[in-house]
């Protein structure tokens, strides 16, 4: 059984890929990243790529999967990739608490607008605009908070209430992370979630990756060539 060759195309920023590394850190799945210089991207973009010019993008080799050099499967959209790189390799939920997962992650990708903040301070941050993407966020920092729809939080396990991490952790932990990056008292009103987010960091592999991942200041605007 041969190990799967994946590999993804993104531009140099932290955020849409995010929860997919933190899934591939945790199955011990090792992975590649092809990233077109933003020049390069614009170029690229409507004639290469589908959907009029999407990334991220998502290659995967694997001849046990029926995915071989001459066909692999590709796909773009953060969603589908995390879902589908779950279905194909990770120990999953069944029946009710998938669907759950599902959901979650799709309620996490509503978050994702912290993304340009983050990577893009000076065009996308300022006073007023991490004030309102702030204001924004806490609904959702509250939602997570809430033992009744997400009993797991409060009671020291993963989202839906399963011992071991989905997708729906990581796709939350990324969008809590980058507000958190944003602003440092995003969460300090909800101490479980604080909690939550140290045991997804505590899970093999994926506090590893989280340590030695490139870091904002080599990403985002840093990367954009200057006129």
């Amino acid at each position: 059984m041969s190990p799967p060759h994946i590999v993804f195309k993104y531009l140099p920023v932290r955020a849409r890929l995010e929860s997919s590394y933190l899934l591939l850190s945790s199955l011990k799945i090792p992975w590649t990243t092809e990233t077109p210089s933003w020049v390069e991207f614009s170029k690229m973009k409507r004639k290469e790529l589908p959907f009029g010019g999407q990334l991220p993008m998502v290659t995967v080799t694997d001849e046990d999967k029926g995915f071989t050099e001459a066909d692999p499967l590709v796909l773009t959209q953060s969603g589908t990739i995390l879902k589908t790189l779950r279905d194909l390799y990770s120990p999953q939920p069944s029946g009710r608490e998938k669907y759950r997962t599902d959901e979650h992650v799709d309620a996490a990708l509503d978050l994702y607008m912290g993304n340009k903040m983050m990577n893009f301070p000076t065009s996308q941050g300022g006073p007023d605009a991490v004030k309102a993407q702030v204001r924004f966020m806490k609904p959702y920092a509250k939602y997570l908070d809430g033992p009744a729809s997400l009993g797991g939080v409060s009671e020291g396990k993963f989202l839906v209430g399963t011992a071991e991490p989905t997708i729906a952790d990581f796709a939350w932990y990324h969008a809590l992370d980058a507000h958190r990056t944003i602003d440092s008292k995003a969460l300090s009103s909800v101490g479980n979630v604080r909690e939550w987010m140290e045991r997804v960091e505590s899970v093999a592999g994926v506090g590893e990756y989280l340590e030695n991942r490139v870091g904002l200041e080599e990403r985002g605007e840093n990367t954009v060539g200057k006129k």
